[in-house]
């Protein structure tokens, strides 16, 4: 679920790899101290089978960082694990092939995949030992300063260490860290990076808009600008601001982080090319930014420089629960599990059959029951439980998902492999990613630059496994 869409990572338990059982929670919010209990619990997990390669001694530093998870994880971030006590601080600290998994029970295990992020052209992956990989298009530094030219397999992105979030924009990529820290690089002509001045490093030019300790709960990117939800419910932005994109009442571009206007409840934002929106405790939703094509929802099409409810949807009757956003439309899913859409409609991406613009919400004819909606420009996806997905809208690069490469204006059913367990979505120009609950991840659709990460630039209409590359 963007900025061109938006992927929810629900609050449901990852499958503890390696030696232990316990199961996170990403809604603890707690520093947490590693003390020589470590030991006992290393040894609970019995022999070899634990992985666990080494403790060495000496002073033990705290894990992860103070951030609050957020109320509800749609749109970013997850939010950071309780892990009790970790049975390993790096890598180094289990047997080869084997890593340690801060991202999901803290313990020596089996990589896995635990966050996503698309934009036109690229893709990025977070691992569970907290390294990033990405892949798809690289025109101007967002894979860092050790590469140039497209990869079509997954990159490992330099010098990236205890990354919890990444988010893609037009050029640019920036990640959370588990110490609440935020970084960004890539271009930065109109402050996407967060500061006037990207300082030279190892990492090459950085900007860090966030210092460790902050309290930053979600993570999403723009065209040419990034928002972060915080803890306590409010929004900010930096960037490019001519669409009135960062919501502070301006349309003056920033280098620095500016708060949104009109919103002190968000437990869920998502971010459109040049619009944003968030959830609202209570149910209801906000938008502000470009409105030309009615992607905000509001009963018009002027732009709004700061945060407005989306008609018809304050909290009171129909609540919202996640919300998506893409360059030319928005979808909401409603607490009875219905979708409502609103925008631009060329393709019957808004799902209610027609093809004509809407500048207030409409009922998606998606099946009740969803749980997460993702949009691309001009097309819909939505997650009904875990294992079933149906899409909708302009397929001619197979972004629907169903072995076809033609537009349908009803839903069509996703050939996700059997047995699979949907935990996020992640979309935005044409191509699609979703994250398995085991830690798999599936893409499709437009691979003009290699985005799928299939080693190639054909394009997909079904779902192909991205591999899980080499990480010790």
């Amino acid at each position: 679920m963007a900025w061109l869409g938006l992927y929810r990572i629900r609050q449901q338990d990852f499958p503890a790899p390696g030696c232990s059982q316990r199961r996170p929670s990403f809604l603890g919010g707690k520093q947490l101290l590693v003390s020589l209990a470590l030991l006992h619990f290393a040894a609970a997990c019995g022999n070899s089978n634990s992985g666990l390669r080494r403790f060495d001694g000496g002073d033990l530093a705290p894990v992860g960082g103070a951030v609050d998870g957020p109320t509800s994880s749609t749109g970013g971030s997850p939010g950071f694990p309780d892990l009790g006590t970790p049975a390993c601080m790096s890598n180094d600290d289990c047997m080869s092939p084997m890593v340690c998994n801060i991202n999901t029970d803290g313990a020596c295990g089996p990589a896995s995949y635990t966050q996503i992020d698309v934009s036109g052209t690229t893709t990025c992956a977070v691992v569970s030992d907290g390294s990033l990989f990405c892949w798809g298009g690289n025109p101007l530094g967002e894979m860092g300063p050790t590469t140039t030219g497209n990869h079509l397999v997954p990159f490992r992105i330099p010098y990236q260490q205890k990354v919890r979030t990444v988010a893609t924009g037009y050029g640019f990529t920036c990640v959370l860290l588990l110490t609440g820290q935020v970084d960004c690089w890539g271009q930065n002509g109109n402050g996407a990076l967060g500061c006037a001045n990207p300082q030279a490093s190892s990492m090459g030019p950085l900007c860090t808009p966030y210092p460790p300790g902050s309290a930053i709960s979600q993570l999403v990117a723009g065209a040419e600008r990034a928002c972060v939800g915080m803890s306590k419910g409010i929004v900010q932005c930096w960037g490019r601001n001519d669409h009135y994109d960062l919501g502070d009442g301006t349309n003056v571009s920033k280098y620095a982080p500016v708060t949104v206007l009109g919103i002190e409840t968000a437990i869920a934002i998502a971010s459109g090319v040049w619009q944003a929106c968030a959830v609202l405790e209570g149910g209801s939703a906000k938008c502000w930014g470009a409105n030309n094509r009615a992607e905000l929802g509001n009963g018009t099409t002027a732009a709004t420089p700061s945060a407005t409810f989306v008609s018809g949807l304050d909290g009171k009757t129909d609540k919202v629960m996640a919300v998506s956003a893409a360059e030319d439309h928005s979808c909401l899913v409603l607490e009875d599990g219905s979708i409502r859409c609103f925008g631009e409609n060329l393709y019957g991406e808004l799902g209610d059959g027609k093809t004509v613009m809407s500048l207030v919400p409409v009922v998606a004819q998606f099946p009740k029951g969803a749980t997460d909606v993702a949009t691309g420009i001009q097309f819909t996806c939505a997650l009904f439980g875990s294992s079933t997905m149906q899409c909708l809208g302009k397929g001619g690069a197979g972004q629907l998902g169903n072995g076809a490469f033609a537009q349908s204006p009803s839903p069509v059913v996703v050939n996700l492999p059997e047995g699979t367990f949907v935990k996020a979505l992640a979309a935005k120009f044409n191509h699609i990613c979703v994250l398995g609950s085991e830690g798999r991840l599936w893409c499709w659709g437009d691979n003009s630059s290699g985005q799928l990460g299939t080693g190639t630039n054909k394009n997909a209409s079904r779902p192909f496994e991205v591999p899980m590359p080499g990480v010790h």
